[in-house]
């Protein structure tokens, strides 16, 4: 075997002699013999080993680091995948910052020491991780999709070194290497090989070209794809599936691509400041920047240095504990008087509404305070934050939607929820409890897994609770309505295909105030299974939601409860009604007819259906097209918001009544859509007077609205960006203007 190569047996030919990007320049002279240095390496057992499934993330510097992304490796990766047998080995995720790298022996540690950019530092700090350690280094605004990485590693089996190309490279002269995901075996020759390119050019090239033409993917692609290196380049799509310009993250659901993960680009995309405002970190006592920090209920309390296992035995206090987050007028009391005026007077318990202020007050600090915000949360986080007001002051923590349904002077009402049983904790449906000081061990192991999600299967009988699994991520911040209408269904259940994503949380806000307002129990079940299972059990009725978007088509909605009680006063027979909304049809308006056809209308969006009483035992699907297979029995319907435009045109002129109520409610700006002439472009609507533009409107795929008008000076009159819901208008932020200068603006508004 021929002796390993150093860092001097690297040369370098014509270096700083020609354009950056000709093959000439500082081209590797000697590519031979690194190319039998691969070949050596192969015998050694450092290749034979494969590559440690290590994960290495480096983050130094002084700005906060992007936990919100960290998280979806150090935790949600490493909690799905850690502990699964594979060969016998386990995932090791590893962070380097800026105190684990300080007293770290480099190779390159004068460079290291001597450059000021964090993110040339990462690049230099990257291989020498590598080197020492080998694994998997990935990029900090990488975020992981949640797909097993060993078998991308296996098709590095026979070089030990996987890379691939950047998605987009259009700009450049030819394609470059991407050295944002870098997977290797310890001691590789070609991370060496790498680390001595950046040695060579450093001195020449740094102070006259930007990092990543010197440290940076240019040096990949020139060390390794110029010296014909052996190296594993799966296609790009499987790391990087689109070009990492992401302005707006919350936007894109990673899980919809077919890949690894995802790169958003927090350089390019400019996302520092979207990060400041998302930057949820699940592992805040072990980050040095989020454990020093000041959040919105205060710093973090310590845990203690050691915590009593959950005691077998113990009293839960006889408390009912609920969140509310919303205004006072705006509160389910409907759902909350069920246990505050009618199951606590009956059975002598104590009930206990928490607003913001009062858990500012009452509790003091939080283990977890760096997951709580008084605008959003997610429904884990609010599940922690219930067993940190649980392990101060005992009790049971009830979500909104599980309503007591039972009788108030049913002795056994208590029982029958809460058991007979002792113990310090108890779980069951939606409902969690512990006696006081009993949950520390909990928290503390809730904290370490990422994730409080209930892991209990005890269901709640459905005599004495009706339990909506609606979490308090919805129900403790909608705005609820005092008013109320008739539906004449018994049940409506939220099952769309896309039950997991932005866009059907959202959607199942708007689901829930709608069946608030009509007094109708709302289910969020987790499979069609249990769906069908819930409607075959139904005495009554039943509405069927099947599209993320149906709170977007708010007049349809309005128009549901008509129908039914016009076939009631008209002696309709029905057995189903398939609601939707058509496009570029005849005309417009809302239209009642026979379904005809068993086949989805092209032009038409299926947002569910609705079950009469009769046929909801045979009920077996929740798919639209199976209920639309039923039209030969003459009594199948199709309640229809019809549209002569197309669908974006449709829904971009949905959008003016609420912009015009949004920016005269709160900027007293009444906004003129009059035009002598318009045009469309994708997803943007443009009018013009006079030969300028008036205003531009802009719908995303969520149904958010971008709305910018001009005056005849041509300068900017107004401009908001808006989301339509059920209950009114979220208004992200508006700006009215005047000579120029903004004269009003605000954010984060509600209208009614």
């Amino acid at each position: 075997m021929a002796p390993a190569l150093t860092m001097d047996d690297l040369y370098l030919a014509d270096v700083n002699k020609f354009d950056i990007w000709d093959r000439r320049e500082s081209a590797v002279g000697n590519p031979q013999l690194w190319q039998q240095a691969c070949e050596s390496y192969k015998s050694t057992p450092h290749f034979k080993s494969g590559i440690p499934h290590k994960i290495h993330q480096i983050w130094i510097g002084s700005r906060q680091p992007p936990c919100v992304w960290l998280d979806t490796w150090r935790i949600q990766y490493m909690n799905k995948f850690a502990n699964v047998e594979y060969s016998q080995k386990d995932w090791q995720y590893i962070m380097w910052d800026n105190d684990t790298v300080r007293d770290m022996p480099m190779l390159n540690r004068s460079i290291f020491d001597k450059e000021t950019a964090p993110q040339c530092q990462a690049d230099i700090l990257r291989l020498e991780v590598l080197y020492q350690y080998g694994g998997v280094y990935i990029d900090a605004d990488i975020v992981s999709t949640q797909k097993d990485l060993r078998p991308a590693l296996e098709l590095a089996n026979d070089t030990g070194f996987l890379i691939t190309y950047e998605p987009d490279t259009k700009d450049k002269p030819y394609s470059v290497l991407g050295n944002s995901l870098i997977a290797c075996t310890p001691k590789h020759p070609l991370i060496l090989m790498l680390m001595s390119y950046i040695k060579q050019i450093y001195g020449f090239k740094r102070a006259h070209y930007g990092v990543e033409w010197v440290t940076g993917p240019l040096t990949y692609t020139k060390t390794l794809i110029h010296a014909d290196m052996p190296v594993t380049i799966p296609p790009s799509k499987h790391f990087y599936p689109a070009f990492h310009y992401i302005p707006n993250p919350s936007a894109v659901d990673v899980t919809s691509f077919d890949s690894y993960c995802f790169q958003f680009g927090y350089t390019c995309s400019g996302l520092s400041e979207w990060v400041a405002a998302n930057n949820k970190c699940q592992k805040a006592h072990h980050c040095n920047y989020h454990a020093n920090i000041e959040y919105p209920l205060g710093k973090l309390k310590q845990f203690p240095k050691t915590i009593s296992p959950v005691p077998k035995d113990g009293v839960i206090p006889n408390v009912i504990h609920q969140f509310s987050f919303q205004p006072e007028n705006a509160r389910p009391h409907r759902w909350m008087s069920t246990w505050q005026h009618k199951f606590c007077p009956a059975t002598g318990f104590k009930y206990e509404l928490w607003t913001w202020d009062r858990l500012k007050k009452d509790i003091g600090l939080f283990y977890c305070a760096n997951l709580y915000n008084s605008s959003l949360m997610d429904e884990s986080s609010l599940r922690m934050l219930a067993l940190e007001v649980l392990e101060s002051c005992g009790g049971y923590y009830i979500p909104l939607s599980t309503i007591f349904v039972g009788h108030e002077t049913d002795p056994e009402a208590a029982a029958k929820i809460f058991g007979r049983g002792t113990g310090a904790m108890f779980e069951s449906g939606s409902i969690v409890g512990s006696a006081t000081h009993g949950c520390t061990a909990k928290i503390l192991e809730c904290y370490e897994n990422g994730s409080a999600d209930s892991t209990s299967s005890a269901q709640l009988p459905s005599s004495v609770v009706t339990d909506m699994k609606i979490g308090d991520d919805r129900a403790a911040f909608a705005s609820f309505r005092y008013g109320s209408r008739h539906l004449g269904a018994s049940r409506i259940y939220f099952a769309p295909t896309d039950r997991g994503d932005a866009k059907a949380a959202a959607s199942s806000s708007s689901a829930m105030i709608w069946a608030y307002d009509c007094q109708v129990p709302i289910f969020n079940l987790s499979s069609d299974a249990e769906v069908v299972s819930s409607i075959n059990g139904a005495d009554g009725r039943v509405v069927v939601i099947t599209d993320s978007l149906f709170g977007a088509f708010s007049s349809l909605i309005d128009e549901l409860a008509g129908v039914m009680y016009r076939f009631v006063e008209e002696e309709t027979e029905w057995d189903y009604i398939v609601f939707n909304v058509e496009w570029e049809t005849d005309s417009d308006g809302f239209e009642v007819y026979p379904c005809t056809s068993p086949f989805r209308s092209p032009t038409a969006r299926y947002l569910g259906f609705i079950a009469n009483k009769h046929v909801t035992k045979e009920v077996s699907t929740v798919n639209v097209e199976q209920v639309l297979a039923e039209y030969g029995s003459g009594k199948v319907f199709v309640a229809s918001e019809k549209s002569r435009h197309t669908a974006k045109l449709a829904s971009i002129y949905r959008t003016i009544p609420s912009i015009e109520r949004a920016c005269s409610w709160l900027a007293g700006y009444f906004p003129d859509f009059n035009r002598d002439s318009d045009e469309v472009h994708g997803d943007t609507l443009k009018g013009f007077r006079n030969g300028q533009i008036a205003f531009e409107l802009q719908v995303d795929d969520e149904q958010r609205v971008m709305y910018r008008t001009w005056g005849s000076s041509g300068g900017i009159d107004c401009e908001c960006k808006i989301q339509q819901g059920l209950n009114g208008l979220s208004v992200e932020w508006l700006r009215r203007y005047q000579d120029g200068q903004v004269m009003y603006e605000t954010t984060g508004e509600f209208v009614h």
